[in-house]
């Protein structure tokens, strides 16, 4: 299925299965740029998840395993550095745990274990 903007511009695209989500669904800007492609597989979220600033730089990217997140995590600035870095597991934060100011300089890190910060 599509929808679109007012300009005819292409805004999401995406399959169902079986009356559940499957494949991909892809947004984007109206500026024809993806905002986001995420992958499902019978109605949960599966595999890489990114999405995208409007200048078309990666702002996120993540994995999910039968609708949660799981393993490594990180969101970018706009200027393309590193902004958080994590690890998930299950769906919780699990792991080391950083955040990067936009010069690329560490702010703070830590780790979580099971969703909860443990120094």
């Amino acid at each position: 299925m599509e929808n679109y903007y007012g300009s005819g511009q292409l805004k999401s695209r995406w399959y169902y299965k079986d009356g559940k989500l499957d494949g991909d669904l892809e947004v984007y800007y109206e500026n024809g740029q993806l905002e986001s492609k995420r992958s499902y597989k019978n109605g949960e979220l599966e595999g890489l998840i990114e999405t995208y600033y409007d200048n078309g730089q990666l702002k996120s990217k993540g994995n999910y395993e039968r609708g949660k997140k799981v393993g490594p995590s990180e969101r970018y600035h706009v200027n393309g550095r590193l902004k958080t870095k994590n690890h998930y597991a299950g769906g919780k934060l699990d792991g080391l745990h950083e955040i990067y100011h936009e010069n690329g300089e560490l702010v703070h890190r830590g780790r979580f274990k099971s969703g909860c910060l443990v120094n």
